[in-house]
């Protein structure tokens, strides 16, 4: 496989040209999330002026509108992924990207919900254990920090959570190509999040490497008030999207070497005859 500074090399490369144009589709995927949470506001605005006698009925509303937004959101976000593997793939060739093109996601609409629903399923049940375990586990640290603010217990159980975070960290690893899947396969929600954890297997801290190789330019984008996420987001993307490409050129390769393997000539094999 190619070297994670290659396939950053590989990201630039292919964002060339199209870097405003990416910066501004992550932008407009902002502004239409804010204009989504605009009820939430007005509702809060109101329960103020009423002096807050609907607080509990408002933050329930709350929470299931922020759960639909992220559900509403969901196709234009898969589809700024699958604009950045195309850009590695130089399927634009000398175009540049379109602005609207974030809209063409809604065309698969039903596909992309169903594996994200798919995914946070499937992390639900593999963390679901660990998690009720660990909040047993800070039981008295909790009720300290609750009552007193105590900064130790805080700590503590901090500390303790620190295995569930692995465990997300790795399932996240294992299931996180299932965006670039969804376009080049007909697989199902299930099928998509199985084919990604198949393609990840022994190469999850290459790809955990990769993401840490961004760090400094996170925190680099933090001093721009987070304006350099807006570019930051397309090239961590591209980089995961050349990562892709690669395990697929080198499952491709494999393939092809075991299909001339087995087509060797049988005479190789053949006794020779006596004359």
């Amino acid at each position: 496989m190619k070297t994670n500074s290659q396939l950053r090399r590989q990201a630039r490369f292919g964002l060339e040209g199209n870097w405003g144009m990416m910066a501004l589709c992550y932008l407009l995927i902002i502004l239409m999330s804010y204009i989504l949470m605009l009820p939430i506001e007005a509702g809060a605005a109101i329960s103020a002026i009423k002096g807050g006698s609907a607080a509990g009925t408002n933050t329930v509303f709350a929470n299931v509108w922020q759960i639909l937004v992220v559900i509403a959101m969901l196709p234009a976000s898969w589809m700024l992924s699958v604009m950045c593997l195309r850009l590695v793939r130089g399927d634009y060739g000398q175009k540049q990207v379109r602005l609207g093109e974030i809209m063409e996601g809604y065309r698969h609409t039903n596909r992309v919900v169903g594996a994200y629903l798919a995914m946070v399923l499937v992390v639900i049940v593999i963390l679901v254990v660990p998690a009720v375990l660990t909040v047993l586990w800070c039981g008295e640290d909790t009720t300290r920090w609750l009552h007193s603010q105590d900064i130790v217990a805080l700590g503590r159980m901090t500390m303790k959570f620190i295995p569930c975070i692995i465990i997300y960290v790795f399932v996240a690893l294992r299931l996180n190509l299932y965006c670039f899947l969804l376009w080049d396969t007909d697989l199902g929600a299930f099928a998509v999040l199985k084919e990604s954890n198949r393609m990840m297997k022994g190469r999850c801290w290459k790809m955990f490497c990769l993401w840490l190789s961004f760090i400094g330019w996170a925190i680099l984008a933090m001093f721009t008030l987070g304006i350099g996420f807006l570019w930051l987001q397309p090239y961590i993307t591209a980089s995961m999207g050349a990562f892709y490409d690669d395990i697929r050129a080198e499952e491709a390769a494999a393939a092809v070497e075991c299909e001339a393997v087995e087509e060797m000539p049988a005479a190789l094999d053949v006794e020779p005859k006596d004359e």
